[in-house]
């Protein structure tokens, strides 16, 4: 078994997300595009600066977009491992069977989960003028 590196992905429809990303002035070769939603890897080739890939998260979340926000993990650079959803949030019966699994890391997940929601609602409740960056 190799090592393994975890990572960050936003999934949205490619227009919406090709938004975020020029918004975050970061190149649009970072849109990775997919059968229906593309998505933005952090780390990534293109998006290298945390920074940039959290401007992109707050453009969507400024603006209530839909989207939907991923932790995974990859093994050898390219086997994707695992991948936990964790905006939306997971429902009870998911949650109830992982914990059932490793409850650990269940609440691991659980705490990051409620934590992103916390950082989301202050930034929905942001007023934002339609040139702001974020």
């Amino acid at each position: 078994m190799g090592e393994l590196s975890v990572k960050w992905s936003i999934e949205a429809p490619p227009d919406v997300l090709l938004d975020a990303i020029d918004a975050a002035d970061l190149n649009p070769n970072a849109l990775v595009p997919g059968n229906l939603d593309a998505e933005l890897v952090f780390p990534s080739f293109f998006c290298s600066a945390r920074s940039s890939w959290m401007k992109a998260l707050a453009y969507l979340y400024v603006r209530n977009i839909d989207f939907r926000l991923f932790l995974f993990a990859v093994e050898d650079g390219d086997v994707e491992r695992w991948r936990y959803l964790l905006q939306p949030g997971m429902d009870t019966e998911t949650l109830d069977l992982m914990r059932t699994i490793d409850e650990w890391e269940t609440s691991q997940l659980a705490s990051l989960e409620n934590k992103i929601e916390q950082a989301a609602q202050i930034l929905r409740a942001t007023a934002v003028a339609t040139d702001d960056l974020i």
